[in-house]
């Protein structure tokens, strides 16, 4: 079969298989199993760092209630406590701090999963 060309909608092989590996990975990302074992291993591996933005770095003083999360440094998702991830996601939310979730991988965190810079 001929997946090139203008009766495709496909202009190069190159698109043919981004469209295919988009098609594969929604099939996939269905599978309960997957999902609960991509939930465990995020809980597991990834790490979050925060930095203060110029607005942060004026605004977040020892006194104000997001001061606990103006600087995270490869801190796991695992320890979090509480609401503190909410803090995070508040305090970038109101622009006070950058904001990069990775994944670690043979102990290189290369894996972005969300960064804000």
């Amino acid at each position: 079969m001929v997946y090139v060309g203008e009766e495709t909608g496909y202009s190069d092989a190159a698109a043919v298989l981004q469209a295919l590996t988009h098609i594969a990975a929604a099939e996939v990302s269905v599978e309960p199993a997957l999902r609960a074992w991509l939930r465990a291993t995020v809980r597991r591996r990834a790490c979050v760092w925060t930095q203060p933005t110029p607005a942060g770095t004026e605004a977040l003083d020892p006194f104000h209630p997001l001061a606990r999360v103006k600087r995270l440094q490869a801190k796991p998702v695992s320890e979090f406590t509480g609401a503190e991830f909410a803090m995070c996601v508040k305090a970038y939310r109101e622009g006070l701090v950058t904001l990069k979730i990775a994944v670690a991988e043979a102990g290189a965190y290369s894996r972005s999963l969300f960064s804000s810079t």
